[in-house]
C-alpha cells in the first residue's frame, strides 16, 4: 500500500475516531458514556422500532416508515432517589438525594429533533434494552436553558412518574431544573415534599407512585 493511501485511510479513521468521541462525550454530560452501553443502545434502537413499528398510531406515530426512520440521540445515565441520602437533614436541593443507577436513556429522534427514549439497564456485565416511550419534545428547551447559564453537568434525573434534567449555576450554586414532561413544576419545596411521603414499604423496597 503506498504511502499516500495510507496517509489518507488515518486521516479517515481519525475523523471517524473524533466523531465516536464527540458522540460518547455527549458534552456536559454527568457522566461518561460506557462503550457497553454505547453499542448496546445501536440494537435496543432496532428492537424498539420492531416493538412498536405495528402499533405506530399508540406511540404517536404517523407510519411505520417514520419508526423506521428514527436515530440514536444523546444518552444520559439516570439518577434516582437514594434512601439514605433522602434521610438525610442536610439535604435540601434534589442532587442532594439522588445517586447515579446502573440504567442509561438515550433519546430517540426523529428528522433530528428529540421524540421519545429507550432504556438500557446493566445486567451481569452487559447492557440490556429495557423499554421505551414517553415524549421527548421539551429536552431540547430544557437543556438549553440549563446548558446556557451552568457549565456544570447536566444530570438526568428520574423519580416515579417525573422526569427532569437538573444542573448549577456556578456562580451562586442554584440548582437549575427543567421537567421533561408537559404541566409539570418542580417547585423549592419538592425534596421536602418527598421527605414527608411515604415512599419505601417495610422491606425497604420503593413504592410506585407520584413523587410530589
Amino acid at each position: 500500500m503506498g504511502t499516500r493511501i495510507r496517509f489518507a485511510l488515518w486521516i479517515i479513521l481519525a475523523i471517524l475516531m473524533s466523531s465516536f468521541s464527540v458522540y460518547a462525550d455527549n458534552d456536559k454530560q454527568s457522566a461518561a458514556l460506557p462503550e457497553g452501553a454505547l453499542v448496546a443502545s445501536e440494537q435496543a434502537l432496532a428492537d424498539y422500532q420492531d416493538l412498536i413499528a405495528q402499533q405506530y398510531q399508540t406511540y404517536s406515530f404517523n407510519s411505520a416508515e417514520e419508526v423506521r426512520s428514527t436515530r440514536l440521540g444523546r444518552g444520559f445515565q439516570v439518577w434516582g432517589i437514594d434512601k439514605k441520602k433522602l434521610s438525610s437533614p442536610a439535604a435540601n436541593k434534589i442532587m442532594d438525594i439522588v445517586s447515579p443507577t446502573n440504567q442509561w436513556a438515550f433519546l430517540v429522534e426523529l428528522n433530528g429533533s428529540p421524540k421519545t427514549w429507550i432504556t438500557l439497564t446493566l445486567k451481569d456485565g452487559k447492557y440490556e434494552f429495557a423499554g421505551g416511550g414517553g415524549d421527548a419534545s421539551l429536552f431540547t428547551a430544557a437543556y438549553a436553558t440549563i446548558t446556557a447559564a451552568s457549565e456544570t453537568a447536566v444530570t438526568l434525573i428520574q423519580i416515579h412518574d417525573k422526569n427532569f434534567l437538573v444542573g448549577e449555576e456556578p456562580s451562586t450554586g442554584e440548582e437549575l431544573v427543567q421537567p421533561l414532561e408537559q404541566h409539570t413544576v418542580i417547585g423549592d419545596d419538592f425534596v421536602q415534599k418527598l421527605k414527608a411521603q411515604k415512599l419505601y414499604n417495610d422491606k425497604g423496597e420503593m413504592l410506585y407512585g407520584s413523587a410530589a
